[in-house]
């Protein structure tokens, strides 16, 4: 039973170790923070979607505590506000569902795969497409094996 219990507090402590090393490869740094309509590479269930930061909240005195600050290091974040594009083809994304509706989510910011730069962004009015070095870095991030990775790390 103790046995048990010690590999048990071993494994999780193997899948934090894990979750932190994803989290600290994220792309957001002194230069780069995170801020407010930033976009990001998101695990959405078994999906890797794309995100768009809506608000971030902080924990303090057990309760989360909305914050306008540019964030340089995402364990800051008790969680996030993402307005999610789903994939629909290659680098096309859609934020509206078949019926018409926009996906909204609270978000447990260890989630978050990549920080993206705008620039490698092209935005309409419900969809967002991919060019560039950002295409390249979702792709990478949606390839199967990385994929199943990173659902099995969650």
């Amino acid at each position: 039973m103790t046995a048990n219990l010690a590999n048990l507090q071993q494994n999780e402590l193997s899948k934090r170790k894990r979750i932190d090393k994803v989290a600290s490869e994220t792309n957001i740094t002194q230069d780069f923070p995170l801020q407010q309509n930033d976009y990001v590479i998101v695990l959405y269930g078994k999906k890797i979607c794309i995100g768009k930061v809506i608000a971030m909240y902080y924990e303090s005195y057990d309760n989360h505590c909305y914050s306008q600050n540019a964030v340089t290091q995402i364990e800051d974040l008790s969680y996030i506000l993402l307005q999610i594009y789903l994939p629909i083809h290659l680098n096309i994304f859609a934020s509206q569902t078949v019926k018409g509706y926009t996906l909204f989510t609270h978000h447990c910011p260890q989630n978050i795969i990549y920080h993206i730069k705008s620039n490698g962004l092209i935005i309409s009015d419900s969809s967002l497409t991919l060019t560039g070095v950002a295409q390249n870095i979702f792709n990478y991030f949606n390839r199967d094996t990385v994929k199943n990775s990173i659902i099995n790390m969650m």
